[in-house]
């Protein structure tokens, strides 16, 4: 489906590892994964993303850390 509707952004959150970057096998396409926020799992720290959309484009892309996972248990 990606390379049928060929999106500029794609978000995806499995691998609870924060990235941001180009996708280096589909040029114009910006993936993004938040990283984790849950309280299980091999992370060690709780991040997401907070963006805008502004004419289909992302902006003001911000990390916000939510503290240790640790702390939680």
């Amino acid at each position: 489906l990606i390379n049928k509707w060929m999106p500029q952004l794609f978000i995806c959150g499995h691998s609870h590892i924060l990235t941001v970057m180009n996708d280096p096998k589909r040029p114009g396409v910006l993936f993004m994964n938040p990283g984790a926020a849950g309280r299980h799992g091999f992370h060690k720290e709780r991040t997401l993303l907070r963006f805008t959309l502004e004419a289909g484009k992302p902006k003001d892309l911000e990390v916000i850390k939510l503290g240790s996972r640790a702390k939680l248990l």
